[in-house]
């Protein structure tokens, strides 16, 4: 399956999300205080996320998660992939995240900061870490 721009599309599974996740936070060096993990609803079952890096974090007000410091669509391309329902597609990528600052090669990075968040653009965002 390919996207409207001719990307492939693949079912979100732990190697291709950790790779991605790796090549992103290989050489990160930004001073941030939280991570968020946009997710966006392509429609037709279609979800891209990318990694922004916030210079704030308010763990009161949601709203840190758009003051970006830096994002990861800038540098790398989204991570793209299939799940025919939104809520599953938000539960699925949650938990990649979830196993990936357990034991991902460079969770280290995103656990320097006060806190990762997930959620959909347009949604409440779900706190994965926070120190």
């Amino acid at each position: 399956m390919y996207n409207d721009i001719g990307v492939e599309v693949v079912d979100l599974t732990d190697s291709t999300f950790e790779e991605w996740l790796d090549r992103i936070l290989k050489d990160y060096n930004q001073n941030t205080a939280a991570f968020n993990f946009n997710v966006y609803d392509n429609k037709n079952g279609l979800f891209s996320i990318e990694l922004v890096g916030c210079p704030l974090f308010d763990r009161n007000n949601d709203d840190w998660a758009s003051d970006e410091l830096y994002a990861s669509r800038d540098h790398f391309s989204m991570y793209d992939y299939y799940c025919p329902e939104r809520e599953i597609a938000l539960r699925k990528i949650c938990k990649q995240i979830t196993q990936y600052l357990t034991k991902g090669e460079y969770a280290y990075v995103l656990k320097k900061s006060q806190a990762v968040a997930c959620g959909f653009i347009d949604s409440d965002l779900k706190m994965l870490y926070h120190e």
